[in-house]
């Protein structure tokens, strides 16, 4: 049975040490000097890109690419940089988050329907795990042995197209161009209201981000951010926006370039923890359009388009970084080799394809109550009028809609409990016996007096109440620690 951080664990060695070592499962530890390893079997593509083109467009000219991001245009850049390199192809590419687009995948292997021949998330885990399975294309691409070690499997299965790193960024011009902010600097209470951040909770990079701040510089420095009045949003690119629109001076967990001449510095001072890691690319082993898969990830890992990343870092080690730049291997502060172990974790204690698992309903616990939790009286006297609560009242974590799973919005009762996650875009599920919410509100397949669900319908039930068990036993041990003994918790629901 899953384990929850003691109450006595969390007072001696700070929220935050919890928070790093609960819901990722390991430290994070320096990354690897070493390059290439000579473990590789197999040889790499050896035909060019215009021997790839020919073949693809005589299979049959198409391709569907998953790609993970935040927003539906993040990567037209790569759509129309691919259509004018290879305007015969047609490409259909579909960004959306990682953790949407895997469980999308995993319910098309499962019903037979699977839709794209190339998958590149940044949920590192769902690659292992697919390796496992047999789901993934073993094949290595054309300079394949150039990639650094770390970015690619040995035999194949997947290799990393791009090096991200998120850390956060300022305006030069609201800061001022001769100052240098590090981490440390965003509590001092000039900058309140100034700070716009994406939510810890909601993207396991920014989580991520947030736990090597708080390791660093400790859970006070978290309370202290916390009263800065800083403005979350969904997805990274949102602190970015903030920050380039003019609305915020400074933006937490989002990605940037630390080179160049541009309004705002990315921030990897040495000494400063930030986080790195390399977006994985693979070839479904049932893609329709394999020819034109290879195609991709060949001109993906080609020297041309690894020097024209737009952060300046490559994947691979015989492509030189601009003035000013290290191999992201060589930032020790990037933490390279601490962001993969976690995901791996998650995968192996998952309950089912739509749940969380116990870990991450007590992380989204603790970031909407440790925090700051008297606050969470006032919460409460808001939340039984019509006004809108200054914190949610339930736990949040942000899961893929199921596409057989029942939308029902009940209509509001006046002795209702409100779900505020429901009216915020969150989403929200109830079991059978709750009634009214502000918003829609996902409910368990009920049927007729005589109507037996299908089987699809049952597995959705199934899941359904997988999550909600998991975060009512998440609810039930919060509830023991003093340190969170004024929390409230909305009854039946579970804004997830």
């Amino acid at each position: 049975m899953p384990r929850f951080p003691s109450r006595r664990r969390v007072l001696t060695t700070g929220a935050g040490a919890v928070l790093g070592t609960a819901a990722f499962g390991a430290s994070a530890l320096p990354a690897s000097a070493s390059p290439v390893s000579g473990r590789s079997a197999g040889h790499e593509e050896t035909r060019s890109l215009d021997e790839l083109y020919r073949a693809a467009f005589a299979e049959g000219g198409k391709l569907v690419v998953y790609a993970g991001g935040g927003t539906p245009t993040q990567q037209d850049g790569t759509k129309a940089a691919f259509r004018d390199r290879f305007p015969d192809i047609d490409l259909t590419l579909i960004v959306d988050y990682s953790k949407y687009h895997d469980v999308r995948v995993d319910n098309q292997f499962a019903t037979d329907t699977l839709v794209p021949d190339v998958v590149q998330f940044q949920t590192l885990h769902d690659f292992d795990r697919w390796k496992r399975q047999g789901r993934l294309l073993h094949y290595k691409p054309a300079g394949f042995s150039k990639v650094y070690d770390k970015f690619k499997d040995p035999d194949g299965a997947w290799v990393a197209t791009g090096a991200i790193a998120f850390s956060f960024i300022y305006s030069t011009a609201a800061v001022g161009s001769d100052v240098r902010l590090t981490p440390r600097d965003l509590v001092d209470p000039k900058w309140k209201g100034q700070i716009a951040s994406s939510y810890p909770h909601d993207d396991d990079a920014v989580l991520y981000l947030y736990a090597l701040y708080a390791r660093t510089y400790g859970w006070d420095w978290v309370a202290r951010l916390a009263a800065q009045d800083v403005r979350f949003a969904r997805g990274s690119n949102s602190p970015g926006e903030a920050v380039f629109g003019g609305q915020k001076a400074i933006g937490i967990g989002t990605s940037g370039s630390a080179v160049g001449s541009s309004p705002t510095r990315f921030v990897i001072d040495d000494g400063h923890p930030f986080m790195a890691w390399g977006q994985r690319t693979a070839v479904l082993k049932q893609a329709r359009n394999c020819t034109a898969a290879k195609l991709f990830l060949n001109w993906q890992l080609s020297t041309q388009m690894q020097n024209g990343s737009f952060n300046g870092w490559s994947v691979r080690t015989d492509v030189t970084p601009p003035a000013g730049l290290k191999p992201i291997w060589e930032y020790p502060n990037a933490h390279l080799d601490g962001f993969p172990p976690p995901l791996r974790c998650r995968s192996s204690a998952s309950p089912g394809p739509f749940a969380p698992t116990l870990a991450e309903a007590v992380k989204a616990a603790l970031h909407q109550g440790v925090r700051d939790p008297g606050r969470h009286a006032v919460a409460d006297r808001q939340d039984r009028s019509d006004r809108r609560p200054a914190w949610p009242t339930a736990v949040g974590i942000p899961l893929p809609r199921c596409p057989e799973q029942s939308m029902t919005s009940r209509p509001r009762e006046p002795t209702a409990y409100r779900c505020p996650g429901a009216s915020r875009g969150v989403e929200c599920r109830a079991d059978k016996g709750y009634r009214g919410a502000d918003g829609t509100v996902r409910v368990l397949y009920c049927g007729g007096r005589w109507e037996t669900p299908s089987a699809g319908q049952q597995a959705v039930n199934c899941s359904h109440a997988k999550i909600r068990t998991l975060v009512e036993q998440a609810r039930a041990t919060l509830k023991t620690w003093r340190l969170l003994r004024k929390l409230t918790w909305a009854a039946q629901t579970e804004c997830l």
